[in-house]
């Protein structure tokens, strides 16, 4: 079960939702109702938020939104996940 908390930002990822995960990720720092430890609490929900945080990386590769994908990559410490290149699917097709 996703917490009420970060469901904004579990939604914003599984929708490929770059303002949207911008904006959850800044109510949560303004009103600070979310803290690493809560986030750590449940590593399940942790690993489907990095498996789909990486798929939207690659989504953005294929379709060459690459200020999106920087913009992505500074949201990540947000979110305590340490981006591995050799995680994003398909990254050599679209960097051809």
């Amino acid at each position: 079960m996703i917490s009420g908390k970060i469901r904004p930002i579990f939604d914003s990822i599984k929708k490929r939702d770059i303002s949207g995960l911008k904006n959850a990720l800044y109510n949560f720092s303004e009103n600070k109702s979310i803290n690493k430890s809560e986030r750590e609490s449940n590593e399940r929900i942790k690993e489907i938020i990095e498996k789909n945080y990486y798929i939207m990386l690659s989504s953005l590769l294929r379709r060459d939104h690459f200020k999106y994908f920087i913009q992505l990559l500074d949201l990540s410490a947000d979110l305590d996940i340490f981006i591995e290149a050799f995680r994003i699917p398909d990254r050599f097709n679209f960097l051809k």
